[in-house]
């Protein structure tokens, strides 16, 4: 998602949550290798579609998962614990 592209993967365990489905993913069930094919094969007939996948997974990765907003994630979880211990 850093690099602009879009991401084609199974929608298990916590991918949903950090692979938007059809915003910046195209997600399937284990198994779905049709439906697989299909998104490969249609990003790589629509560059249309592949750039502006790409550009919305580069924003969604740079608002959510850079550096300086995960570091700001464990302060806020180091601070809630803090406050409990002390």
């Amino acid at each position: 998602m850093f690099f602009n592209h879009p991401v084609l993967a199974t929608a298990v365990g916590g991918i949903p949550e950090v692979c938007p489905n059809s915003e910046t993913s195209f997600l399937y069930k284990v198994g779905d290798i049709t439906g697989f094919k299909e998104g490969i094969l249609k990003l790589f007939n629509d560059r249309k579609i592949l750039d502006e996948m790409g550009k919305r997974a580069h924003s969604f990765a740079v608002d959510n998962f850079s550096t300086k907003k995960i570091l700001e994630q464990y302060i806020k979880c180091y601070m809630a614990i803090l406050k409990e211990v002390y």
